[in-house]
């Protein structure tokens, strides 16, 4: 961890998390501008706050996140486990460059996420397009295809380059993040990788079926 321009700059599995929520980072007025400029989103926000009847909440994530070529898959991870929002918004087109990965309706409570009756949202965006989520949704960045991947296109420039998001996130103050110790935050990722597998042995099981029936 290090200091550039100001900013905090973090590094793991081959992302650098540039942390711009001191007022003496270099990009924090610019942060709160944009967020000031979109009144809709702000509504969305306040919105979702009142339906959880929680009257104080705060930013208190603005950040950079830029995954590099090759860099590992996150483990399976909630933002916060009290109820919160966060925002990703894509600087340059996302697809097999690190995307994020979602578990749909794994910030409900129940049986569901232990027989794998959720689905996977992978976000993939355009350019300046957004996902917003609550922060109890179960989530990890992608790993970004290297040399090695099937996926790789070796003369697709996105796929050679850095790939940022901005990542802005709100929670109650009553609940800061992330709100979890290294038992629950292990479980959370066990949890993860337990409704994938799940998942994957459905359509595993679905394609030959299919395929028998052929």
């Amino acid at each position: 961890e290090d200091r550039r321009r100001g900013g905090r700059v973090r590094s793991d599995r081959g992302r650098l998390h540039s942390h711009q929520e001191s007022p003496r980072s270099p990009h924090h007025s610019n942060f709160l501008e944009q967020v000031a400029s979109m009144p809709e989103l702000q509504s969305l926000v306040k919105t979702y706050f009142s339906r959880h009847s929680i009257e104080r909440y705060k930013l208190t994530q603005l950040q950079f996140l830029v995954a590099k070529p090759g860099s590992e898959h996150q483990i399976w991870h909630r933002d916060n486990v009290a109820p919160g929002l966060t925002l990703l918004i894509a600087l340059e087109d996302v697809g097999g460059n690190g995307p994020t990965e979602l578990l749909t309706g794994s910030h409900l409570t129940g049986d569901s996420l232990l027989d794998g009756s959720n689905g996977v949202l992978l976000g993939c965006l355009n350019k300046g397009d957004a996902i917003l989520y609550d922060s109890r949704v179960i989530h990890r960045g992608r790993g970004y295809c290297n040399g090695t991947s099937s996926d790789f296109r070796k003369n697709d420039a996105l796929y050679h380059e850095d790939r940022p998001v901005l990542v802005i996130r709100w929670d109650a103050l009553a609940t800061p993040p992330p709100g979890a110790g290294i038992i629950v935050t292990n479980w959370i990722a066990w949890l993860g990788s337990f409704q994938t597998f799940i998942l994957e042995m459905k359509d595993s099981f679905q394609k030959a079926k299919n395929n028998f029936k052929k």
